[in-house]
């Protein structure tokens, strides 16, 4: 995701093909045999066997993002598949809870019939998702996507946000930076109707307001 933003920044292809060569090393992690499909949190599968939501999330974004950037027809096709199988199995895992947050990831004792494993959720698990779902957009143009995507900023800003702004999370600083990431301004507004969707569907004063909570208050 980083290399993404440096080239988005640059427009240096180095950066962009260095997000392709890290995204064709997580596509090594899919698996169908345990949870029915998605990618493994760790490579260590004797010690870290876990299908978790934060690496499931980056692929998405990642797949999704390239499918916005690359020139190479073959290319999107893939990448369009990857990011779209992705978000199906994601939205179908059971990591999602019945406040439409994302837990921590998956119970897989039973590897045909994983199950939330009710863990922390994490607010970077909120946030990261909402990226992967607009760079969705942008191509799919489904919007059930935008409206899974207002789910996930509402149940983010009404249960993970105190009074004073700050997230009860550990790691609270997270959904700001994503949040921050995904809510575009005039001029990144206007570069395509999908990257509109925050403004549009998310409540930007909504969402600036908690933003601005953010800044305002003790690390």
């Amino acid at each position: 995701m980083a290399w993404i933003d440096a080239y988005d920044l640059t427009q240096a292809p180095d950066y962009l093909n260095t997000a392709e060569i890290i995204f064709a090393d997580m596509t090594t992690q899919w698996d169908t045999t345990t949870c029915g499909a998605g990618v493994w949190w760790s490579k260590d599968l004797k010690h870290s066997a876990y299908k978790n939501a934060i690496t499931n999330e980056i692929f998405l974004d990642v797949a999704a993002s390239l499918v916005n950037r690359v020139a190479d027809a073959p290319k999107k096709v893939e990448y369009r598949r990857r990011a779209q199988k992705e978000w199906a199995w994601f939205n179908a895992s059971g990591m999602i809870d019945a406040q439409n947050l994302v837990n921590d990831g998956l119970n897989a004792t039973n590897p045909s019939a994983c199950t939330n494993n009710h863990q922390t959720t994490w607010t970077y698990n909120q946030g990261v998702v909402l990226g992967g779902l607009a760079e969705l957009y942008k191509f799919d143009h489904d919007a059930a996507l935008l409206s899974k995507a207002q789910s996930f900023a509402e149940a983010t800003m009404t249960t993970l946000v105190t009074k004073t702004g700050s997230s009860p999370s550990p790691r609270r600083r997270t959904a700001s930076a994503a949040m921050q990431r995904y809510l575009p301004d005039k001029s990144r507004a206007s570069e395509s109707s999908g990257a509109t969707w925050a403004v549009q569907e998310l409540r930007r004063d909504q969402c600036q307001q908690y933003l601005d909570e953010r800044s305002r208050a003790k690390p």
